[in-house]
């Protein structure tokens, strides 16, 4: 079968790309998760700043921006704010709406990219725990730690492992724009993974999402190690406390430990 050229595997060189890399910078991945819910993403971000209280001179690092939904929002609010993300798909489409207080880079979140200047990382929409080893998620942390300045603060949004797991969606087909998406999820213990094969014309590209299943004990952890400390974890968008069998997220809020 001969595939379209949008449907060609995206090439990294000489090595086989990673799953992250191949899917994130594909056309359908935007295409697939066009349907996320703008003003419950904007709801939770006013929720969050009210609970946050920043100064309207705090500097923002929106962590794995995607094309910078939640990064042009809180520009929109008067913050200065940075945005970052792994593919060159998506940031060349975020860079569309930089501004003044509004700007995008390519960069991985395993390395620093800023040294003691955020007053504020986020990272919105389960977009940790990708990599293939967890110690590159330290990494992460370590590396995120220091883009903070003293007493900064770090929030991140991911899933609840336990709800997750029992509120798994096994199989879904979904149309959009006239491509056909057939998901198939399952719940590995260590991982979450979701195969998806993208039909278009009778042509076809197979994709996976993998997610590490990391519970709040094993973040704290991980906080520990690079110098962070949970201060406080909701279990919804609306800012509900966090029960670890009900809620349907895990949104922690970490603060950097001086020293």
């Amino acid at each position: 079968m001969n595939a379209e050229s949008s449907l060609e595997p995206f090439a990294q060189g000489n090595r086989p790309s990673l799953w992250y890399e191949d899917w994130f910078d594909s056309p359908w991945y935007s295409l697939l998760y066009r349907h996320r819910d703008e003003s419950e993403a904007k709801l939770f971000l006013d929720r969050l700043i009210r609970w946050l209280e920043p100064r309207k001179e705090s500097r923002m690092l929106d962590l794995a921006c995607g094309q910078g939904r939640h990064a042009r929002y809180l520009a929109e609010l008067g913050f200065d704010v940075t945005g970052i993300d792994l593919s060159p798909r998506n940031i060349t489409e975020a860079r569309l709406w930089e501004n003044e207080r509004l700007s995008f880079y390519e960069h991985d979140m395993r390395f620093p990219f800023r040294i003691n200047y955020y007053e504020y990382i986020f990272n919105f929409f389960t977009s940790f725990g990708y990599f293939e080893r967890a110690s590159e998620n330290q990494q992460s942390l370590n590396s995120i730690r220091l883009g903070l300045r003293p007493e900064g603060k770090l929030v991140i949004d991911f899933l609840n492992v336990a709800f997750a797991a029992d509120h798994l969606v096994r199989e879904e087909i979904r149309e959009e724009a006239g491509v056909r998406f057939l998901l198939n999820r399952r719940f590995t213990g260590d991982h979450f993974v979701k195969d998806i094969r993208v039909e278009k014309g009778g042509d076809y590209r197979l994709y996976q999402e993998r997610v590490q299943a990391i519970t709040i004990n094993q973040f704290e952890q991980s906080f520990k190690v690079a110098g962070l400390r949970l201060v406080c974890a909701f279990g919804s968008y609306d800012l509900e406390p966090y029960d670890r069998l009900n809620s349907p997220r895990l949104i922690m809020v970490v603060e950097k430990v001086a020293g």
